[in-house]
């Protein structure tokens, strides 16, 4: 089954619904089709209705979705340092991939973007709970904070192709962003 993206009343991301949810928050009057998924339609005996791909609350709904999409988790630091070891460059992948403070909590380090990088075990079991001068390691990047797409990215990475590029399609013919 196909999923649309739910817009606040300001454009902002809202969440992922099935479409069929999407289809009755439009029937209920409370949300505003922008976009349609071509060639798909739910179909009555009277009736053919576009399934919908992207809607947007008639009013605006308070949420803290933001977070959730830029949080510090270990999906996200991989998905952004693109599977790749901070520190010996290696290949990880999901499961074998893990992330590093920089600056250890212990020693005050935050668990933030900024201070998180992806390490493969054997680097981040070697750095242990030791700066970088400690330990001796040196980055082959920086930590930064993600960038749209790369937050989209981690948002949509369980959807279909089509519903992706459905989405940042029309996203982008709209000159909408998300955060």
């Amino acid at each position: 089954m196909l999923r649309a993206l739910v817009l606040n009343a300001d454009y902002s991301f809202i969440n992922i619904t099935t479409s069929f949810n999407a289809f009755c928050l439009i029937y209920d009057q409370k949300a505003d089709l922008l976009k349609a998924y071509d060639d798909k339609f739910y179909n009555s005996q009277y009736l053919k209705i576009p399934v919908p791909a992207i809607i947007v609350m008639k009013r605006y709904v308070k949420t803290n979705r933001k977070s959730r999409v830029t949080s510090a988790s270990t999906r996200n630091i991989i998905l952004r340092d693109k599977f790749v070891c901070a520190y010996c460059g290696k290949s990880v992948t999901l499961k074998t991939g893990t992330k590093d403070h920089i600056v250890p909590q212990s020693k005050s380090g935050k668990t933030v973007l900024s201070n998180l990088i992806t390490a493969c075990r054997p680097c981040n079991s070697r750095k242990d709970d030791k700066s970088l001068a400690e330990s001796g390691m040196k980055l082959l990047y920086q930590p930064r904070e993600l960038s749209t797409s790369e937050r989209l990215s981690c948002l949509v990475k369980t959807c279909s192709s089509r519903e992706r590029s459905t989405w940042i399609d029309w996203l982008k013919e709209n000159n909408i962003t998300l955060w």
